[in-house]
């Protein structure tokens, strides 16, 4: 038979080894979960960023629309004081 002092530390052992078994096992998921979180919503979205900057090098920067150049100066006659105002 086996000797209370046996039974306590393998009791002890087994209760540590779960512990130990347990709590890496919930490390490990949690890194899967991190994984699997990276591949469902930061990946699309990465790509949609490459998207969006590769349609925006894309736009003409210097654009000519005629409607353009008479709504900025009419909006920006508001904005001068009459007496500081320079039509060309």
């Amino acid at each position: 038979m086996m000797d209370f002092d046996t039974f306590i530390v393998t009791i002890l052992g087994v209760v540590v080894g779960g512990l130990i078994t347990f709590i890496a096992q919930r490390l490990i998921q949690e890194r899967e979960r991190k994984k699997e979180r990276a591949e469902e919503i930061y990946a699309p979205l990465l790509d949609q960023l490459y998207d969006i900057a590769a349609n925006f090098n894309m736009l003409d920067t210097n654009p000519s629309y005629p409607e353009w150049e008479g709504f900025r100066k009419r909006h920006l006659l508001h904005w001068i004081k009459p007496d500081l105002e320079v039509l060309g």
